[in-house]
């Protein structure tokens, strides 16, 4: 399966290795925070059209019976995709939650593919992500559409207590997150919260108040049963007991990624 195409633009400054477990968090990660301003441009269907192609793109089935590796990397020209489903695509090139996609046939959230990808070498990661879009619409007939709907989200408040954070004076923003585990240099609470979406896989607003970055670490009991130390608290009990921070529950509206239709694509 292959698709042709031209050069490039730009977007998505990304830190995707970081986020890779915005939904699935299972290695460790050291990230710039520099990276993270992720501004979202939410494409109607007709925008994969005005963005460029991969010179060279193959989607292969993933062996049955391998080693359950899953891997995704973006650099010099040269996407790779290995073990990932039709929605793990889908919210990588769209910068989705697992929340935010919907509808669809149930083999999307099953089957596997190997995705490799070729672009020019001067082509970033933000923008070879950006180029899946349009492969994912001629691989697979994917259509979809926008919808607003109403949701339970979170606000990361300060509690009772107040902040327990030490206020940070480095010069470089860091984090670094494991199983059950993470810290955090110069982090400001905006960029927070939208870490902890990963987590609880809602929209996480922050209005915490607090204008400074911080410096912390703090241990949770993950939902593989694994945190820092055993047994480890739960996310909300160690926010508050670690940080001096709670999520409040609260509705807010939430854009989803409704799939109307998507086709295996046929054997390369």
């Amino acid at each position: 399966m292959r698709s042709n195409g031209d050069a490039r633009a730009n977007r998505w400054p990304c830190s995707r290795v970081a986020f890779a477990r915005l939904g699935r968090l299972s290695m460790l990660v050291v990230v710039g925070i520099g990276l993270v301003s992720i501004h979202r441009r939410l494409w109607a269907q007709e925008g994969e059209k005005d963005l460029p192609k991969f010179e060279v793109a193959v989607v292969k089935y993933h062996p049955p019976n391998t080693e359950p590796v899953h891997s995704l990397s973006a650099q010099n020209g040269r996407l790779t995709a290995i073990n990932q489903t039709l929605r793990d695509l889908i919210r990588s090139a769209y910068s989705l939650r697992d929340d935010q996609v919907v509808g669809g046939p149930k083999w999307i959230s099953d089957v596997r593919y190997d995705v490799v990808a070729k672009a020019s070498d001067n082509v970033n990661a933000r923008d070879l992500w950006l180029m899946v879009q349009p492969l994912l619409v001629e691989q697979f007939k994917l259509t979809y559409h926008r919808e607003s709907r109403n949701r339970t989200i979170y606000w990361l408040v300060v509690g009772k207590k107040g902040p327990k954070m030490k206020q940070s004076t480095a010069s470089v923003n860091g984090m670094r997150m494991g199983k059950g585990v993470m810290t955090c240099t110069k982090m400001p609470m905006s960029l927070f919260a939208r870490v902890l979406t990963g987590y609880v896989q809602t929209e996480v607003v922050d209005k915490t108040g607090l204008t400074a970055d911080f410096d912390f670490t703090f241990e949770w009991m993950s939902d593989d049963g694994k945190s820092g130390t055993e047994p480890g608290p739960s996310l909300f009990t160690a926010l508050n007991e670690q940080l001096g921070l709670q999520l409040k529950s609260a509705k807010g509206t939430i854009q989803l990624f409704v799939i109307d239709s998507a086709e295996r694509p046929s054997a390369n």
